[in-house]
């Protein structure tokens, strides 16, 4: 099982837990929790995916931001 699965399923098994302690504030507000759980885990298994295409994305960008200007 590798590291990012094991993250996830771990977040997953939290996220139920809060979830079903709100669940007496009723059906709703399950779903939105759900919801926001179920974008995050997407987001993070994108991101974990294309972590090195966003590293060479934004490599330029830190190499700029690094730049110092004598006198400033």
């Amino acid at each position: 099982m590798s590291l990012s699965f094991r993250m996830v399923l771990a977040f997953s098994s939290w996220a139920l837990d809060i979830t079903l302690d709100i669940g007496s504030f009723g059906y709703i507000s399950d779903i939105l929790v759900m919801g926001i759980v179920s974008v995050q885990l997407l987001f993070r298994l994108w991101i974990d995916r294309h972590r090195r295409r966003l590293a060479e994305s934004l490599d330029p960008w830190i190499e700029f931001q690094s730049i110092q200007i004598p006198g400033w």
